[in-house]
């Protein structure tokens, strides 16, 4: 895990690494960071198929106290 932080690159596991965010209690970051570098994998019929990240995030958004308002995605 430690060389996919490194690198920038995807980490291809079906770990939902709980021990590491018990360890991060406190800090979002892991949390972003297994949104979008995690790939998760199965077999069908014998054959590896990779369950790819999705375009967006699926973390509600919202806007700081006093920073501006709501948004609409375009």
């Amino acid at each position: 895990m430690y060389a996919a932080v490194k690198v920038k690159s995807l980490l291809v596991t079906n770990d939902e690494m709980r021990d590491h965010i018990f360890e991060l209690l406190g800090s979002s970051f892991f949390l972003k960071w297994k949104e979008r570098h995690q790939v998760q994998y199965n077999f069908v019929q014998g054959n590896l198929k990779l369950q790819m990240l999705p375009p967006y995030s699926s973390v509600i958004q919202a806007h700081q106290k006093g920073k501006g308002g709501g948004g609409v995605p375009s």
